[in-house]
This record gives C-alpha cells, structure tokens and sequence, in this order.
C-alpha cells in the first residue's frame, strides 16, 4: 500500500517557486525541511477537487511520520517506517529550472507546481496525464479522464 501511496505522492511533486524568480524564500522554505505526506486528491474535469476520492498516506501507527528531505545538492530523500519502525531511506535527484523543480521517480520526470502554501502545509498539483504510464504499472485499465490533475498536501514538520 505504501508503494502505491509513494507513486501518487510523487507524482506530483515538483512545484513552482515564487513568481519572483529573485526571491529564493521558498527555495529556502523547501530545502532541509522535512515535509510528510498527508493525502492525495484528484481533481476531475467538471467535478473539481473531490475529497470522496482522497488517498491518505498510510503512515505506520506507533512510529514517527515517514517524510521527504530536500538538499540543496540536488538529492531529495524519503523516509518510510516499516511496521517495526525501523526506517528506510531512498534517494531521488531534483533540480531547478527557472520556476520548476523536477523531481526523477522510477526513470520518468515528474513536474507541478505549488499551488498553496503556508507555514506549516504546502498543496503541490500536476497534471495525471503526465505520468499516466506509471499508474497503469499499478493500476492496468483504469481510464484517465484528459485534464484530469492531483493535489498532494504535504505537512510541515519540525527538524
């Protein structure tokens, strides 16, 4: 289940930085934090963003909040909990272009953009088609309504 949590929470990571390209607040913001997935949700065509289809990230009861660690040196890493609470760590590259950070996951380059953040909560959204491929990895058939997109809301928490 987490794997499966895993590619749609990364599916949409990559954001947009401040309109001010100048500015590296949210650069800054970004980097060495630790940001713990909270849940996925489509937004269709017609119907908009619809909770009764959000995915919750399956954090493991008893143990600490799995999470993803940005470095400055182009290297994102994620923490997952195993049931025992001991962790995993992989390591994924990302890189910044322009107002873009791309985000590498198994060989495809995933892009989005921020589209809320606050202290404590960012929302990054992309577009579904983009990595449509993967989701047939996981889930052969499953139609892909065009324009379809997916918000991924990631949580703040404290180094």
């Amino acid at each position: 289940m987490k794997k499966i949590f895993w590619l749609l929470m990364l599916t949409p990571l990559v954001w947009s930085c401040s309109s001010d390209d100048d500015n590296n607040s949210d650069k800054s913001e970004l980097i060495d934090t630790k940001w713990s997935p909270e849940k996925v949700v489509p937004v269709l065509p017609f119907i908009g963003e619809n909770e009764d289809y959000a995915q919750y990230y399956p954090h493991q009861s008893g143990c600490d909040k799995d999470y993803l660690f940005f470095l400055d040196q182009g290297e994102m890493k994620t923490y997952v909990h195993e049931p025992n609470c001991e962790v995993t760590e992989q390591v994924q590259s990302w890189e910044e272009s322009g107002s873009t950070i791309t985000v590498e996951y198994m060989g495809y380059n995933i892009t989005g953009e921020v589209s809320s953040s606050t202290g404590n909560q960012m929302i990054i959204e992309s577009d579904i088609s983009e990595y449509a491929e993967l989701i047939n990895i996981y889930y052969p058939g499953i139609p892909i309504p065009e324009g379809s997109k997916m918000k991924l809301y990631l949580n703040k928490l404290n180094n």
